[in-house]
């Protein structure tokens, strides 16, 4: 899951490949009245031209083993709209704890990414987590913000 959402707060979108996930988030979205846009589709391939770019803080839901291919798709798409590309971050969810055959073990797992991808990291945050085994107590979040 990528979830494009301004930082004022103002517009929401999460491009989803899991179709009931979308239908699941759309529901969601409809019996909370609260305005989210889910589009079905890959993101390491859609259009970004969609979407205002501007002030925008960009999530990706899946921990540093698997969300590193995601990330890097989605950093080069997005490196073909770097002129539009104003005040852009991106959050990525850590791990505080690393498997056996983790590659990278710095960073919360993102240490490698963050440094290819020249993110300037603004913050990280440690939440409560219940929604995997892997992670007994917390997960982190990295903050970051694309230089250009």
């Amino acid at each position: 899951m990528l979830y494009c959402g301004s930082i004022l707060g103002l517009n929401s979108a999460g491009v989803e490949i899991d179709r009931d996930l979308c239908e699941l988030q759309n529901e969601i979205s409809a019996r909370s009245n609260v305005k989210y846009n889910v589009i079905h589709g890959d993101s390491n391939s859609i259009d970004y031209s969609q979407f205002n770019l501007e002030n925008t803080m960009i999530f990706i839901s899946a921990l540093p083993e698997l969300g590193e291919m995601i990330a890097y798709g989605v950093l080069n798409q997005l490196k073909m709209y770097r002129g539009k590309l104003h005040n852009v971050g991106i959050t990525l969810m850590g791990s505080h704890t690393y498997r056996k055959y983790s590659r990278d073990k710095s960073m919360y797992g993102w240490g490698k990414f963050i440094a290819d991808s020249e993110l300037k990291v603004l913050a990280s945050l440690s939440l409560p987590s219940s929604w995997t085994l892997d992670e007994k107590k917390e997960t982190p979040y990295l903050f970051t913000l694309l230089k250009y």
